[in-house]
């Protein structure tokens, strides 16, 4: 949806270089997934990620250098932070429907951060993009909040913080709220619009257009 309506656009970046991100991309989720969700050892998930992606990692002479620093900035964030994740809510596929609208998405994770029910969203880009804010705005659109009782007794929210947990090749991370250097609740409510609107026009060019 976001690179049809124009979100994102990756047409200037050569291929070979734009597929080799991608791979790493893939891996580094791959371990995290295994360390966090089936607490797999660091050696043996990134062993694992790279066995599976063997072909990527020969054509790309990706090594483990090239992996290393952004798990260890994962580590780093898990370490230093409160987050504690949902059950069940690393990597967690799912169909979403907003207002009768089904959409497709991947929770990186979610959960408590700071007091409040958080959705996180992994990058180990080069720079932040703008289509960030849209993108992890459908996250927490189409994401119900599950029950506190275990969690936080007595308390109830009424909506998904939002956050970009922004992995660095120096092992080091930075949070942007929203998909922001800054938190601002007015300009995410926007995204909120945004992000519904996006959805909008993907379902009525089908409707009206077809599938094609």
């Amino acid at each position: 949806m976001l690179t049809q309506y124009g979100f994102t656009d990756y047409g200037d970046v050569p291929w070979r270089k734009l597929d080799r991100k991608q791979a790493i991309g893939s891996i580094v989720h791959e371990i995290t997934f295994a360390m966090d969700e089936d607490e797999i050892a660091f050696d043996l998930a990134l062993g694992g990620a790279m066995d599976r992606h063997a072909d990527k990692v020969n054509f790309h002479a990706i090594t483990d250098a090239d992996i290393v620093p952004y798990v260890r900035a994962h580590c780093k964030f898990m370490d230093e932070s409160d987050f504690r994740t949902f059950p069940g809510y690393v990597e967690k596929r799912m169909i979403a429907e907003v207002h009768g609208m089904r959409y497709g998405m991947t929770l990186d994770r979610a959960g408590m951060l700071a007091g409040r029910p958080t959705i996180l969203d992994y990058k180990s880009c080069y720079a932040i993009e703008k289509s960030w804010p849209v993108q992890i705005a459908l996250y927490a659109l189409g994401t119900p909040i599950p029950t506190f009782n275990n969690v936080a007794p007595g308390r109830k929210f009424w909506k998904w913080e939002r956050v970009i947990v922004w992995l660095k090749p120096d092992e080091n991370y930075q949070l942007l709220p929203g998909g922001r250097r800054v938190s601002d609740p007015t300009i995410e409510k926007r995204d909120d619009e945004v992000a519904l609107a996006l959805l909008r026009l993907v379902h009525w060019k089908r409707e009206n257009f077809g599938r094609d």
